[in-house]
């Protein structure tokens, strides 16, 4: 049973392919909500891997 309290827990910036390209994500939780903003676009996976920790610290 899935549990409505259970905190999703997701590194604050994510990377992950569109098509040929890739993305970086701003996770942001508000309460009950999860609003996910793309960061921007990628040709490469380092490339976003590289943004991504950098975003993270």
């Amino acid at each position: 049973m899935w549990n409505q309290r259970k905190k999703i827990r997701c590194p604050k910036y994510s990377y992950a392919p569109i098509g040929s390209r890739w993305a970086v994500y701003h996770w942001l939780e508000i309460g009950d909500i999860l609003e996910v903003d793309k960061v921007g676009e990628f040709p490469t996976s380092e490339e976003a891997r590289k943004e991504c920790y950098r975003l993270n610290g």
